[in-house]
């Protein structure tokens, strides 16, 4: 009896562990997307952050540009739900493309539109 209480332990430690280095991992503020994709070589072109979210759920809008090629840029719209972002993709695709190299996608409760490159520098950091 002592042993599998020993294993039940064990094991709902390791799912803690597990929940605790996972739980920050889809940023869920601008500020930590900002300072992701900064060290990935974009910057800021535009942000606008709302005080509180809009009719629609929506909490604000930022856009990157890479650095030393501005086509790799996109715009990050962050969500204050999944359902609320799902919503507003008008789709029932989490990846729709839109032509030529760029695509909208639906990344937890961001909805990102931009070229392919900033795309997956935008989803690396999750």
């Amino acid at each position: 009896m002592k042993r599998q209480k020993a294993k039940i332990f064990i094991l709902i430690a390791i799912v803690l562990i597990l929940a605790l280095l996972f739980m920050g991992c889809i940023p869920n503020s601008f500020d930590n997307a900002k300072k992701k994709m900064i060290r990935l070589g974009y910057e800021v072109t535009e942000e606008d952050i709302y005080p509180e979210a809009d009719k629609n759920g929506a909490m604000g809008i930022i856009q990157f540009a890479k650095k030393d090629n501005v086509a790799e840029g996109c715009l990050a719209c962050l969500y204050n739900t999944e359902a609320n972002a799902k919503a507003m993709l008008e789709s029932t695709l989490d990846t729709i493309h839109l032509g030529g190299d760029i695509y909208r996608v639906k990344y937890g409760s961001w909805i990102i539109v931009g070229s392919t490159r900033a795309l997956k520098d935008f989803k690396s950091m999750f």
